[in-house]
Protein backbone atom coordinates (compact mmCIF):
# COMPACT_ATOMS: atom_id res chain seq x y z
CA UNK A 1 0.00 0.00 0.00
CA UNK A 2 1.53 3.37 -0.93
CA UNK A 3 1.06 6.68 1.45
CA UNK A 4 -1.02 9.21 0.13
CA UNK A 5 -0.70 13.38 1.20
CA UNK A 6 -3.83 14.80 0.18
CA UNK A 7 -3.09 18.59 0.27
CA UNK A 8 -5.25 21.81 -0.23
CA UNK A 9 -3.90 24.28 -2.07
CA UNK A 10 -5.38 27.77 -2.61
CA UNK A 11 -4.38 29.38 -5.57
CA UNK A 12 -5.80 32.65 -4.36
CA UNK A 13 -5.32 36.51 -6.22
CA UNK A 14 -3.06 37.70 -3.15
CA UNK A 15 -2.06 34.91 -1.55
CA UNK A 16 -1.31 31.44 -2.38
CA UNK A 17 -2.39 29.01 0.41
CA UNK A 18 -2.61 25.36 2.01
CA UNK A 19 -4.28 22.99 4.60
CA UNK A 20 -0.79 23.20 6.22
CA UNK A 21 -0.25 26.73 7.34
CA UNK A 22 1.84 27.88 4.50
CA UNK A 23 1.30 31.47 2.88
CA UNK A 24 2.86 33.24 -0.13
CA UNK A 25 2.21 36.44 -2.22
CA UNK A 26 0.79 34.99 -5.24
CA UNK A 27 3.64 36.10 -7.07
CA UNK A 28 7.18 35.43 -8.42
CA UNK A 29 9.92 37.05 -10.50
CA UNK A 30 11.84 34.43 -13.28
CA UNK A 31 15.47 35.05 -14.17
CA UNK A 32 17.72 32.84 -16.54
CA UNK A 33 19.86 33.42 -13.44
CA UNK A 34 20.66 32.50 -9.31
CA UNK A 35 19.64 35.37 -7.59
CA UNK A 36 21.93 36.57 -4.88
CA UNK A 37 19.03 35.29 -1.84
CA UNK A 38 18.08 31.87 -2.17
CA UNK A 39 14.81 32.31 -0.14
CA UNK A 40 11.91 31.18 -1.28
CA UNK A 41 13.99 30.00 -4.69
CA UNK A 42 12.35 27.45 -7.01
CA UNK A 43 14.49 26.20 -9.27
CA UNK A 44 12.29 24.56 -12.68
CA UNK A 45 13.06 23.32 -15.66
CA UNK A 46 16.42 25.96 -15.32
CA UNK A 47 14.91 28.85 -14.80
CA UNK A 48 14.88 30.88 -11.21
CA UNK A 49 12.08 31.94 -9.28
CA UNK A 50 11.92 33.80 -6.52
CA UNK A 51 8.48 33.25 -5.10
CA UNK A 52 6.15 35.96 -3.23
CA UNK A 53 7.74 39.05 -4.52
CA UNK A 54 6.47 40.82 -7.90
CA UNK A 55 2.80 40.06 -6.66
CA UNK A 56 0.76 39.08 -10.14
CA UNK A 57 -2.10 40.89 -11.47
CA UNK A 58 -5.48 38.96 -11.17
CA UNK A 59 -5.96 36.45 -13.20
CA UNK A 60 -9.63 34.72 -14.06
CA UNK A 61 -8.72 31.59 -15.44
CA UNK A 62 -5.31 30.28 -13.99
CA UNK A 63 -5.46 27.87 -16.59
CA UNK A 64 -3.93 29.82 -19.39
CA UNK A 65 -0.66 29.92 -18.18
CA UNK A 66 1.95 27.95 -16.16
CA UNK A 67 2.02 31.07 -13.00
CA UNK A 68 -0.28 28.89 -11.14
CA UNK A 69 1.63 25.88 -11.31
CA UNK A 70 4.77 27.31 -10.47
CA UNK A 71 3.21 29.15 -6.98
CA UNK A 72 1.80 25.86 -6.50
CA UNK A 73 5.87 23.59 -6.29
CA UNK A 74 7.00 25.79 -3.55
CA UNK A 75 3.54 25.24 -1.34
CA UNK A 76 3.76 21.35 -1.60
CA UNK A 77 7.50 21.23 -1.47
CA UNK A 78 6.79 23.08 2.12
CA UNK A 79 4.07 20.96 3.11
CA UNK A 80 5.76 17.57 1.95
CA UNK A 81 8.48 17.61 4.62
Amino acid sequence: MRNRISLGIDNGNKCTKTSEDYVSESGFTKSNYEPISTNNLLVYEGKFYSIGSNRLSVQMDKTVNQDAFILSLPAISRCSK
